[in-house]
């Protein structure tokens, strides 16, 4: 863009204060999160596109707000002086004037918390205090921290591991070791840039009093760290192997081909604004990382939540008594709405992914138990009432898990999507807990998340023997309250205590 004719506070001066070639640097890592969310998402935790637009955005009138801080304070320090060596600032080239700048910024922080505020619906409220730590690093960084040499510090914390774990975590809930030592390897790629800008300005820093890494180690050192963040990140990317995404290791491989050839052009280059070239091809490289590693991860041959392990190794038992040995890819839906949830599943089998239906298949053995899953249980197929809609005597063939068992019948647990009818609100995947009496053979849902409802029972069992018991469970329900459902919510096997107690009263 032509800098030589700039208008005070024009549309123009804004765009090149706002810097928009650093913008890769805040994509990046939300760019990472959110494929490492995509590869792991489940039915039980399926990709929220509203949140993953909200963590773009967020991150993106950040890096503008702290665009305008820098340019701001360096100009009112004096840093942004004649012997500047870096590309233009606004303030300093008089396209802004500072009291707009301090406007500028106001506002953009404003929009941030704005854009940031609905992310507490889905990563609760500690999404408050890491909005505010951004905000507050954002001007830490400029007016205090960049002076200490903890520039790079910082940007491997909130250019690496915090939009990287949080994306991911507001989508998923948790952070995995593998999204962690990811994180690091962003974080470490980002910092090339932060290091590049401290090479060229080492002289002017040194003067300013502002003591860098590169300032406290000298031009031998400012070119290794430059050479080995990138190469570190490389090597950490190494992980994505071992969580079953090979080519989100191997990828990168075009990111160091350019960074080794970018690192080989600042040595020979060594100092002065033609040091501003590297700066626009280490961006290009950053870029190039983050779009490597989303792509490998996405062309992953099976899921990070459907690895090849001995943790998703199930043994099929068909209708027909033929088994079946594999590794499941995807359990709980096909990705409609509630009336074929769990009625399908996906496994690897002699290296091609097949699907089944619940109709096909008597019971999913998974070979070994993970005892930090409820998932890896024992699974069959069976008739669930459909408690979507007001005729819960239509029956669905569906994958249930075995909650437990007594006397007075069977407890049964499935992933299913909540409709208006459940009064859980928009569709939304959710726990559903429901009981096959003793002598019957179809699976009757009573709870839905911390939702207990004894509708579907109602309907089904209104002309029949168990109208007494549904009537009985009401009451108990009912005059137990919050505390009742709070009990059942966290023990369902309550629930056939409350019918065994019905059965000794009748008796």
């Amino acid at each position: 863009m032509n800098e030589d004719k700039v208008r005070l506070n024009s549309g123009k001066a804004w765009l090149l204060a706002a810097r928009p070639k650093t913008l890769s640097g805040a994509a990046v890592p939300v760019m990472i999160g959110l494929a490492l969310a995509w590869v792991d998402r489940s039915s039980e935790h399926p990709f929220l596109w509203i949140p993953a637009v909200l963590c773009i955005l967020f991150a993106f009138v950040m890096q503008i707000d702290a665009n305008f801080v820098n340019d701001y304070f360096d100009f009112m320090k004096g840093t942004d002086d004649e012997t500047r060596l870096g590309p233009k600032r606004a303030c300093a080239q008089g396209w802004v004037t500072a009291k707009a700048m301090r406007m500028a910024m106001a506002i953009t922080t404003l929009i941030g918390c704005a854009i940031g505020l609905p992310l507490i619906c889905y990563g609760g409220w500690e999404m408050i205090v890491i909005g505010l730590l951004c905000v507050l690093f954002c001007f830490l960084y400029t007016t205090h921290l960049s002076y200490l040499g903890l520039g790079d510090l910082l940007v491997l914390v909130f250019f690496g591991i915090v939009p990287v774990c949080v994306t991911y975590f507001i989508q998923m809930h948790t952070v995995t070791t593998e999204v962690f030592v990811a994180s690091i390897a962003c974080g470490f790629v980002i910092d090339t840039l932060l290091l590049i800008n401290n090479y060229r300005d080492r002289e002017n820093d040194k003067r300013a009093g502002k003591k860098t890494l590169v300032v406290r180690t000298g031009e031998r050192g400012g070119e290794q760290m430059y050479l080995w963040a990138g190469l570190f990140a490389f090597i950490l990317g190494f992980v994505f192997i071992w969580y079953g995404h090979p080519f989100a290791a191997v990828l990168p491989i075009l990111y160091v081909s350019l960074h080794l050839m970018t690192f080989k052009k600042m040595k020979k280059i060594n100092h002065g604004r033609e040091l501003n070239k590297i700066l626009g091809e280490t961006a290009r490289n950053m870029f190039v990382y983050g779009l490597m590693v989303t792509i490998g991860l996405l062309l992953s041959p099976l899921k990070a939540h459907a690895q090849q392990s001995e943790m998703s190794h199930v043994k099929v038992t068909m209708n027909d008594g033929t088994v079946k040995d594999g590794f499941v890819t995807r359990y709980w839906s096909d990705g409609g709405g509630f009336k074929v949830m769990n009625r399908k599943f996906r496994m690897m089998e002699n290296g091609k992914e097949k699907e089944y239906t619940a109709d096909e298949v008597k019971a999913i053995d998974f070979v070994m138990k993970n005892p930090e899953s409820t998932l890896n249980e024992n699974v069959i197929t069976a008739d669930v009432a459909n408690p979507s809609t007001f005729y819960p005597n239509k029956l669905k063939r569906q994958f249930v898990h075995l909650e437990g068992t007594t006397d007075a019948g069977t407890i049964y647990w499935w992933n299913g999507v909540d409709s208006q009818k459940m009064q859980l609100g928009s569709l939304t995947v959710s726990t559903i807990f429901g009981v096959k009496l003793a002598g019957e053979d179809v699976v009757i849902p009573f709870m839905t998340g911390n939702v207990i409802s004894l509708n579907a029972m109602r309907i089904r069992y209104k002309k029949t023997e168990y109208k007494g018991l549904v009537e009985y469970l009401d009451k108990r329900v009912l005059k137990g309250g919050q505390k009742m459902w709070d009990k059942i919510q966290r023990d369902p096997l309550m629930f056939l205590d409350l019918i065994a107690e019905y059965n000794r009263n009748k008796q």
